[in-house]
């Protein structure tokens, strides 16, 4: 059944994987009427129950919190079959635009980090429905999720992967490592969620807007820590001892020697007392009209539909159902998940990204002296092989400069053949997909892991059912009798979680389809397109980037998820010495693209931001579905 309130879609402020926020304008019977935004669950996700309790859990958060910087929620209700949260609209950008554009002076940034800061600190005391506090921890705090209106207002968006004490959560994220690279502190490595947390983010963002620099990836030795963020220190356009101060007990290395929230508020504003300049508010009105007006939203299919509310509508404060799942004991990296509110505030900004031939051209200008054996590093056939040497150009020369010696890289002709090869010693290092790293470790426990690959500021990745649009299949059971393409029976994405996925469906993935064997993942497209196969198994990143290596991709659409990964693990040879192992984590550990190859990611199809501890029980659900054992830890 459907209520009065109708929705009037306008345009998109913002889209990513899981959702997109839309312009909307809100009509009523009784004649009332306002604009407002609508955030919109993709249509496909329907199928993933986890992702909508999320949102869902996002809403009553919001609805639980009063204070001025945390976004206004309406209500949590239904738009046709999908959930949607109906909030404030706020004209503005973000600090991501800000800091692009050259950054803050300091009075107005420690404004709004003051701010921000009382923002986290309700968030934390906020008393929830049993009376005790929230103890919301953010976990995502940085300068996409910051907004700035031209009247000096602040934001905090997107609490799609907050935890909170609270017993009517639904979604499984009490015990998740979830948040952005770059702006984690040392402790949410080692899994734990606190409040100064959100404090060291908060840090790592002021140090950004005042610069209009990237602070780079967070040291996890000690030490280190502490002589970069003495560093860092040094690009301050102003400095003085309050502010340095301030600075460092943000970004303390121990929890411990953090500040809270509520001390950095009023330190922060104390500070502006002493640096004076411009209000907040007097730079906003000069500044912010000028970043927002720079891009236009975009229309979509949804564009003037007028959308009825559905009357299941559940109120914030709505408790959890007695059979509504529990919160799981499973650790999972998941960078961003919902991540959708934080586009719309970059509607506005137009961010040129440098792509891989460009970012290679900066590299030839200097060849360091190369010493030693080369370093041999092996790749599965993902993809074509001249556009994966093509992609990791770049990454070549940045490891032959930090180890200065030779880098040679290949691609095998299957999957197992890279992991047989890291094995046996004729590789020295090799990128093994997740599957197959689980597999080689299985049967080849010396295999040393050393670093997981983050791309897009994401650790985990969507594995896609690919239909022509013209396609009439409606469902995994209309498969049968059906030709459908994977990669390379090693693949993870490509073969394993869709394999499984035909049967959670009933279907013998080798007797009810007829399966055709592409060979890598592009292959798979181009085979999708050209109608040798009628279905195709990849993910989510392929099929962005399908039309840079010159596959048709708007011919092809998503028809269902066949399930979620972590990414590739880089692994080294058993034979590699311990010390050339730790060097080359270290390596790995501390690439920053803006530092190291001056662009934002490496790569237009692997779109690497950053490389992260790899981390083995991530893959243990992968091993579940897959049927490998788990090892004795």
């Amino acid at each position: 059944m459907y209520n009065d309130r109708r929705y009037r879609i306008g345009r998109v402020l913002g889209k990513g994987a899981f959702g997109a926020v839309y312009e909307a304008r809100l009509e009523t019977g009784t004649g009332f009427n306002k604009q407002v935004a609508v955030k919109l669950l993709h249509a496909h996700l329907s199928e993933q129950p986890e992702i909508e309790r999320r949102l869902r859990d996002e809403a009553r958060l919001l609805g639980l919190i009063r204070h001025d910087a945390i976004l206004k929620v309406d209500t949590l209700t239904r738009l046709g079959d999908r959930w949607a949260v109906v909030m404030e609209l706020v004209d503005g950008c973000d600090l991501l635009a800000i800091a692009k554009g050259g950054g803050m002076p300091v009075g107005p940034a420690l404004e709004l980090v003051a701010t921000v800061a009382g923002a986290l600190h309700a968030a934390w005391t906020t008393a929830g429905p049993d009376g005790q506090p929230l103890q919301l921890v953010h976990r995502d705090i940085k300068p996409s999720n910051l907004f700035l209106t031209p009247t000096g207002g602040v934001r905090v968006l997107d609490f799609g992967i907050a935890r909170a004490e609270v017993e009517s959560r639904e979604s499984d994220t009490q015990e998740l490592l979830l948040g952005s690279l770059p702006y984690m502190a040392p402790e949410r490595f080692d899994g734990r969620d606190l409040h100064v947390s959100d404090v060291y983010a908060l840090g790592v963002t002021l140090y950004e807007v005042l610069t209009g620099k990237r602070r780079g990836p967070t040291h996890l030795i000690p030490d280190q820590h502490g002589a970069r963020v003495e560093q860092l220190l040094n690009n301050l356009p102003v400095r003085t001892a309050s502010l340095d101060a301030l600075l460092r007990d943000c970004l303390a290395y121990a929890p411990s020697d953090r500040i809270d929230a509520k001390a950095l508020e009023q330190r922060a504003l104390a500070v502006v007392s002493e640096v004076g300049g411009p209000s907040l508010r007097s730079w906003a009105a000069d500044v912010v009209p000028v970043l927002a007006s720079r891009g236009t939203p975009a229309e979509d299919d949804l564009y003037g539909d007028l959308v009825r509310e559905r009357t299941a509508e559940q109120p914030i404060e709505e408790t959890v159902p007695a059979d509504a799942p529990r919160r799981s004991s499973r650790r999972w990296w998941a960078f961003g998940l919902l991540g959708v509110v934080g586009a719309v505030a970059a509607a506005g900004v137009v961010v040129a990204l440098a792509g891989a031939a460009s970012v290679t051209a900066l590299w030839w200008d200097w060849e360091p002296a190369l010493t030693g054996p080369p370093l041999d590093v092996v790749m599965p056939p993902v993809m074509d092989a001249e556009t994966m040497i093509s992609d990791l150009e770049p990454f070549r020369l940045y490891l032959q400069r930090q180890t200065g010696r030779p880098v040679e890289l290949r691609v095998a002709d299957t999957y197992r053949s890279a992991a047989q090869q890291l094995v046996a010693g004729e590789a020295d290092l090799a990128t093994l997909t997740p599957y197959l790293y689980v597999e080689t470790l299985q049967a080849n426990p010396t295999v040393q892991g050393l670093a997981m690959k983050v791309y897009d500021d994401a650790t985990s990745t969507t594995g896609l059912f690919l239909v022509r649009r013209d396609s009439d299949l409606a469902d995994l059971e209309a498969f049968r009798g059906r030709r459908v393409c994977f990669s390379d029976p090693a693949s993870t994405t490509g073969y394993v979680l869709p394999r499984a996925k035909l049967v959670q469906a009933g279907l013998d993935p080798d007797t009810d389809i007829e399966p055709v064997l592409s060979g890598n993942h592009l292959a798979v497209m181009r085979d999708l397109v050209a109608g040798r196969c009628d279905v195709g198994a990849t993910y989510d990143g392929a099929y962005q980037t399908a039309d840079v290596a010159g596959v048709h991709a708007g011919a092809l659409s998503v028809h269902s998820v066949t399930g979620r990964s972590p990414l590739d693990a880089i692994c080294a040879s058993p034979a590699m010495e311990a010390e050339t192992v730790d060097t080359l984590r270290e390596i790995l550990l501390s690439f920053d693209p803006q530092t190291a190859i001056e662009a934002s990611r490496m790569g237009e199809h692997e779109r690497i931001t950053a490389f992260m501890p790899l981390v083995d029980v991530d893959y243990d659900d992968l091993r579940r579905a897959s049927g490998v054992p788990l090892p004795e830890r």
